[in-house]
């Protein structure tokens, strides 16, 4: 599988996620806008761009998708998780935070 290919993937999964989480949200009009018609406009984008990737995975031969490193992204979504727990004071049994 190319990079180009699982990036494409990646994107159009990341879009319909965020397509699917606003579901529920009013996109409104121009005049009224809604608290869904950024995120969803940008989820199309991101999704059309993904789309795109893809197609061009499949006319041009890009680089093969390499092993990577799980430490960035443990230590992203540690820092990213460490945040929101220290953000708002929480207590969890004998656990709180000040």
């Amino acid at each position: 599988m190319s990079q180009d290919c699982a990036g494409g993937l990646v994107l159009i999964a990341l879009a319909a996620l965020a397509l699917w989480l606003t579901r529920d949200l009013d996109q409104g009009t121009l005049n009224a806008m809604g608290p869904a018609m950024l995120p969803r406009w940008l989820a199309i984008a991101v999704g059309l761009s993904g789309l795109a990737l893809l197609v061009f995975a499949f006319i041009k031969h890009g680089d093969a998708l390499e092993r990577w490193n799980l430490r960035g992204p443990v230590f992203v979504i540690g820092g990213i998780v460490a945040f929101a727990l220290t953000i708002r004071p929480f207590s969890f049994g004998a656990l709180s935070t000040p």
